[in-house]
């Protein structure tokens, strides 16, 4: 039973119903919408890391480094099981998060190997 004071804000909101043409509920929907917007905002986040880190890039084998991060972090099926295990401390060495130095270390040995097995195919 609603109390009487929140009546009339269910009644105008309609949380509980079904919305036509949708298998969802009024609630399902604002919860979906509202974990969007937070998706767009980490996205917005790491969108201008992602610039900031670009324009700090001064040689050839620092922008091959960053793009051989940012590729192994987007990839939706890991190359190797590092980046499966790893991927959250890779998201969060691209986002300017504190990593360990450990992480960072096994990293940076593993790098080489990465890109010596999982390097992008160029065309011919």
């Amino acid at each position: 039973m609603v109390p009487p004071s929140h009546e009339s804000v269910v009644r105008v909101l309609r949380y509980d119903e079904i919305v036509p043409g949708t298998s969802q509920t009024a609630l399902n929907q604002m919860v979906a919408s509202e974990a969007l917007l937070e998706e767009f905002e980490a996205l917005e986040i790491i969108e201008k890391r992602m610039e900031a880190l670009q324009a700090a890039v001064t040689t050839q084998q620092e922008q091959r480094r960053l793009n051989s991060l940012i590729r192994r972090w987007f990839a939706t099926i890991p190359e190797c099981r590092f980046d499966k295990v790893h991927k959250k401390q890779l998201g969060m060495l691209l986002g300017g998060s504190s990593v360990g130095v450990w992480f960072r270390v096994r990293e940076w040995l593993h790098r080489p190997i990465h890109d010596l097995f999982h390097a992008p195919k160029k065309p011919h």
